[in-house]
């Protein structure tokens, strides 16, 4: 065995952040005060470190492997920035909003080394410096003041041995309170705060001291059961007994406790959870209020579209009874556009070449042919594009389509986006309709007034929507819902490999893995997987099609491991697009944001661009400004839109994506790991779903078994309410009398 070196103590001052894991574990550079000497620190002590602070560091040299000669650090001292450099450099690093390294400059030029007690005893002074108003003064304390309370929850968080990378999502979710939060009341963080479960908050509150039976620690496990976890799963409910056991195993405590918790948490009018039987079993069901609210809400919207009288201009209809339209279609897309125009709710599947597209061109331009008005939907900017260039006819996001805030009230019951009758739209489509989860297309189905055909297109083999619920398949479970599955595959869709092979995958066969657009590389090791996706995405693929390496995207079936998308993404940006010296640069938790980087909305964001920024839209860095704390993104659809620092959870890295955020995008070229790392989510809904997003070549790098396992596995299956829901609406509406979906749950 190696003797250990022995423990140094030595002062320095941060240079640059090097590496940050989601833990906190941190990697930087950093000069000693006592002879400048550059040397590398590591260590989860270093979490939240900023170019230009002191430190005073505790721990042993090492050798790494690949990296050579690092400090490795067993405990930190922070000591603010000394000396008029170090502090200039703190300033300007993007911590302290409204300072950029221009006005860093100015301020210590006017104050020296009183700079920092300046901003933090008698910050009116500020004014002094030519520049700073009384607004940017305003800005720089608030932000000052904030970066204080950070730090000691950093410190608070530390103190519980939980990642004080999570000190600023709780500063952003509870404010001045933040402190307070955690210290009194730490579950309320559970579903409430980006990285906050049950775990991190138990550890705080079993650390200070709180009661393994209390019942805020009985009443958030059940809560991160019903809610946290089975959202996650794209549950909308669970059975009561399923939740209660997985609540006491969380907590190890007597089942009893749990479901007394459980029921406190369905008493009242504001409670969060709903206490059900299933319409069918009789069996206890336990859900979040807001679920079956939206479940509820959307069975009745759909119901009342279905059985409303078709507002469709009389010439289309004379022409669809007539059977005048669509010679050059095949039977079963002749039968398609026949029910779409004939009865007001219906859906449309199939396959890829199966002639979905083309059907629903035939379905607008006989729709205008006739004197009506037809609005398209899609999941994605690109997306809606491409069906607008198709038909000719206005396409929109979901979200857009969905959420218009002149059109709604807050629970979106209500509204006019469509107009007043004499100018309304006749026919709705929907594409991508698997990606709907039950929220949204509440929201969405809310907004249609009665008389409008409503025609949702989409794919039951591709995975289901990222949000809880199983829109698309419950409406295809409820037998009053007319619908049409395309299965003819067209010759020219049959010549593509990458068509034929996700029919083969749809079917739970083996594709076919060495052709030229579609290919296997057969490796083990979860690392060389990882660094072999990098080298095929970066080079060898664009080499070998003279492609650029901005048209090959990177999906993974997983966030975690060696091949997921947080390691292969900082692969990729150290790979696309490396720290450079004197350029700007900005850590936000683990990540770290440059001009150019590959990034991807990852939530709605309706007061962004002219028509909003949605979940799933795609951009590019291209201004990154530390003064203001703020990037701009250029998006895929062209526009430039501003995110200020503490919106960054806003944005993820789009080097490497999960194959659930890049439903409904399309990629030239697709190279993806497929690894045992989280069999759970090997399916071969995800695999499928993963193939069919490229248009020209697919390379999966990975081990056979796992290919093996997504083939035999089938999509996860979700419990949901919404095809009993509408179903019985239905029937109500035939007897003339209301059903299930008219429980009142507010």
């Amino acid at each position: 065995m190696t003797a250990r070196t022995p423990l140094t103590t030595l002062d320095a001052v941060v240079e640059f952040v090097l590496f940050v894991r989601d833990d906190g574990f941190t990697a930087l550079r950093a000069t000693t005060t006592a002879d400048g000497a550059a040397l590398t620190a590591v260590g989860p002590e270093l979490a939240g470190a900023r170019p230009g602070e002191g430190l005073r560091l505790t721990g042993r040299w090492t050798q790494h492997r690949r990296h050579g000669e690092q400090f490795t650090v067993e405990e930190c001292e922070r000591h603010p920035p000394a000396g008029v450099p170090a502090i200039r450099r703190y300033l300007g690093s993007g911590l302290v909003r409204g300072v950029g390294p221009l006005l860093a400059q100015a301020i210590t030029d006017r104050f020296g080394e009183d700079t920092l007690a300046v901003i933090d005893r008698d910050p009116g002074r500020l004014a002094e410096v030519y520049g700073i108003g009384e607004r940017r003064t305003r800005r720089i304390t608030e932000s000052w003041q904030a970066q204080k309370t950070i730090k000691e929850l950093m410190q608070v968080l530390r103190g519980h041995g939980v990642s004080p990378l999570l000190a600023e999502p709780i500063h952003r979710a509870f404010g001045e309170d933040s402190l307070k939060t955690v210290a009194e009341d730490p579950y309320r963080m559970v579903g409430e705060v980006d990285g906050i479960g049950f775990p991190a908050a138990d550890r705080i509150a079993l650390h200070s001291g709180g009661a393994l039976d209390s019942p805020a620690r009985l009443e958030a496990a059940v809560w991160e059961v019903c809610s946290v976890r089975a959202r996650r799963a794209g549950h909308c409910h669970l059975p009561a007994e399923e939740a209660v056991k997985e609540a006491s195993a969380l907590v190890e405590q007597d089942p009893a406790l749990l479901r007394e918790a459980a029921a406190r948490l369905t008493v009242g009018r504001g409670a969060p959870l709903a206490a059900e039987e299933h319409p069918v079993t009789g069996a206890p069901l336990l859900a979040p209020r807001a679920l079956r609210r939206a479940e509820n809400k959307l069975a009745r919207a759909l119901a009342a579209l279905a059985t409303a009288e078709s507002d469709l201009p009389e010439p289309v209809r004379r022409r669809v009874a007539a059977g005048q339209f669509g010679e050059d279609l095949h039977p079963g897309q002749r039968e398609a556009v026949r029910m779409a125009l004939t009865h007001p709710v219906s859906v449309l599947t199939g396959g890829p070449g199966c002639g979905k597209s083309h059907t629903v061109r035939e379905i607008v331009e006989l729709v205008r042919a006739g004197g009506g008005s037809v609005t398209l939907a899609a999941p994605t900017g690109k997306a809606a594009r491409r069906l607008a260039e198709l038909t000719g006819a206005r396409a929109l996001t979901v979200h857009r389509l969905a959420a218009d805030p002149a059109a709604t009230d807050e629970e979106g019951e209500s509204g006019a986006l469509f107009g007043p009758r004499t100018t309304m739209v006749h026919l709705i489509v929907i594409d991508e309709a698997s990606m709907l989860d039950v929220h949204l297309a509440a929201r969405l189905a809310a907004q249609i007034p009665p008389g409008t055909h409503l025609l949702l297109v989409g794919d039951t083999d591709q995975l289901p929507s990222v949000g809880p619920g199983a829109v698309l398949a419950d409406v295809l479970r409820v037998p009053g819902i007319p619908r049409t599955e395309l299965t003819h595959v067209f010759r020219q869709a049959r010549d593509s490999t990458i068509t034929a092979n996700a029919h083969r995958i749809r079917a739970g066969q083996l594709p076919e893995l060495r052709r030229a657009d579609f290919w296997f590389a057969e490796l083990d090791d979860p690392k060389e997987i990882a660094r072999t996706v990098v080298q095929i995405a970066t080079s060898r693929l664009p080499a070998k099609l003279g492609a650029d390496p901005a048209d090959v995207q990177v999906l993974c079936p997983t966030r975690r491991g060696a091949a997921g998308t947080v390691e292969l993404g900082r692969l990729m940006q150290e790979r696309l697009n490396p720290r450079q010296e004197n350029e700007p640069e900005f850590w936000s938790g683990s990540r770290v944001f440059r001009v150019g980087d590959r990034v991807m909305a990852a939530r709605n964001d309706y007061a962004k661009g002219e028509a909003g920024i949605y979940n799933g839209t795609l951009g590019t860095v291209v201004n990154l400004d530390l003064k203001d704390s703020a990037l701009e993104v250029l998006t895929d659809d062209g526009e430039q839109v501003a995110y200020d620092f503490t919106e960054l959870d806003d944005l993820i890295h789009a080097y490497a994506v999960s194959v659930h955020k890049a439903q409904g995008s399309e990629f030239p070229h697709v190279v993806a790991p497929i690894t045992l790392d989280a069999p759970l989510l090997l399916t071969r809904s995800l695999l499928y779903t993963l193939v069919t997003r490229a248009r020209s070549t697919v390379v999966l790098v990975g081990q056979p078994r796992a290919l093996r396992q997504a083939l035999e596995t089938p999509g996860p299956t979700r419990n949901t309410l919404l095809a009993h829901a509408l179903a019985a609406q239905l029937d109500g509406s035939a007897q003339g009398e209301s059903g299930l979906a008219d429980v009142d749950l507010d």
